[in-house]
């Protein structure tokens, strides 16, 4: 999660042309925002029953108790702050706010977008589409920038042409509904070499 998240920022920071030092900033940011529950993360990826009140407890609190440990480590200001909002980046003072987006920003669509034992993932252009369409406009412009800089269709998706073959997505193509392929199977599901 934490190598997702800290791709598509640094991907998305670069889309907006957004300073380095942003970029490097939310980049640290999603590598060790969820440092004080590693371990709980994992189990939650497995868990089959609902989240129980002290993994809630735990998972509430973790900006906070993983802001704590970087500041014991002797991080710097800006990261605590930063890991401290990345679930509200409207908390953010000015010089971390555009950092703070970007990593809500690529948290949550990761979080999307990665399957646990107890839901589906769901797909990217659904994911795409929820941050377009949320309720922050501050939120929205970042929507937009991840459906530019990302496409539609991530890297590695399986998708269904038009002409019934399937192809895996190499990368972003001219357009965000339109990524660079390779054909894998053709219509009748056999390989092609």
């Amino acid at each position: 999660h934490a190598l997702l998240c800290a791709a598509i920022a640094w991907r998305l920071a670069h889309s907006l042309g957004l300073a380095e030092e942003v970029a490097c900033l939310a980049l640290t940011g999603a590598l060790v925002m969820n440092v004080s529950m590693t371990r709980l993360q994992d189990e939650l990826a497995l868990q089959s029953g609902p989240v129980t009140a002290a993994q809630r407890e735990s998972i509430d609190d973790h900006p906070f108790a993983s802001a704590a440990i970087l500041g014991a480590a002797g991080a710097d200001e800006p990261l605590i702050e930063l890991v401290r909002v990345h679930h509200h980046p409207d908390w953010a003072t000015v010089g971390v706010q555009e950092a703070a987006g970007l990593l809500y920003v690529a948290d949550i669509f990761a979080a999307k977008i990665s399957p646990r034992a107890t839901r589906r993932a769901l797909l990217s252009q659904q994911a795409v589409r929820d941050i377009y369409l949320h309720e922050n406009p501050g939120i929205r412009q970042y929507g937009a920038a991840l459906a530019k800089s990302l496409g539609i269709h991530l890297p590695g998706c399986l998708v269904r042409l038009a002409s019934g073959e399937t192809a895996v997505v190499l990368r972003q193509g001219p357009r965000a509904d339109w990524p660079s392929v390779a054909v894998i199977a053709n219509r009748e599901g056999l390989p092609v070499t």
